[in-house]
């Protein structure tokens, strides 16, 4: 590079300070470089001064102005990336939300909702991932037999109703658990079974009144037991009163008073 010390300036001082501004290629092994002297260098270092003073001003007279644009820059990258995680975790549960208000209209899925979200994020939700989620097989514990209570198969084998006949069972598992919890019976001792067949009675009289073939054991014979209904100063015959609560449970299983009465006294007799 030459300065120019020929016509146009009478002297080299004359051009005084000399700033580059810009440099670039003109053609192949050409470069042509523009710069700027004399009085547009001063403007030049003035303005780039007033702009340093603004950029400290900015940065609240950071004594480094360097250091300090170089912390908002990681600091902002750091928001950026946690920006990205949460606009994701937000397209997950949206796209999960999305999937259960899908309807099918003639055989086709169709979904129709309004979204506030950013181009780039509208996106990623219209392109459903289609990678299968892997289910991870659970560990499931080996599962201890329950021990067979002796007894209760012993009960179950005299009483054949239970388990075939779903409302005499119900019943007897409804009896086991207030005998147990409310009544603090033990479920293995003798009194227990005898308060069950006792109770099983009382609420299916109509069941026992007979022989039935599906039975082990045979019931005890009805005995001729006056009504509930007759006056208790019948002759010989012993009476049998019924509660107003017995009373209900017969007319709610349909079975006849009499009958009921007889086999409340075979109950109570036993």
């Amino acid at each position: 590079m030459e300065l120019c010390g020929g016509i146009h300036v009478d002297n080299t001082a004359d051009i005084w300070q000399f700033k580059i501004t810009g440099e670039y290629a003109v053609a192949s092994g050409i470069r042509r470089i523009e710069a700027i002297t004399s009085d547009a260098v001063k403007k030049y270092y003035k303005d780039q001064d007033d702009l340093f003073g603004d950029v400290k001003t900015t940065l609240k007279n950071a004594k480094d102005p360097v250091k300090a644009i170089t912390s908002l820059q990681d600091e902002n990258a750091a928001l950026k990336k946690q920006i990205e995680a949460l606009v994701k975790e937000k397209i997950k549960s949206l796209k999960t939300q999305l999937k259960s208000n899908i309807t099918e209209i003639n055989g086709i899925n169709f979904l129709a909702t309004q979204i506030d979200m950013e181009a780039g994020a509208l996106k990623d939700i219209a392109e459903t991932p289609r990678e299968k989620e892997v289910a991870t097989p659970a560990y499931e514990q080996p599962r201890r037999r329950a021990q067979s209570d002796p007894k209760a198969e012993e009960w179950a084998a005299k009483n054949t109703w239970f388990g075939n006949d779903s409302a005499m069972t119900h019943t007897a598992l409804d009896l086991h658990k207030v005998l147990v919890e409310e009544e603090g019976y033990d479920p293995k001792s003798d009194e227990y079974y005898a308060e069950v067949d006792k109770r099983i009675r009382l609420e299916f009289p109509h069941k026992f009144d007979k022989v039935e073939d599906t039975t082990t054991e045979r019931v005890r014979p009805t005995q001729n037991v006056a009504s509930a209904k007759r006056s208790a100063s019948t002759g010989r015959r012993k009476t049998v009163k019924l509660t107003p609560s017995q009373v209900a449970i017969a007319k709610r299983l349909g079975v006849p008073l009499e009958d009921y009465a007889k086999q409340l006294k075979i109950t109570e007799g036993a």
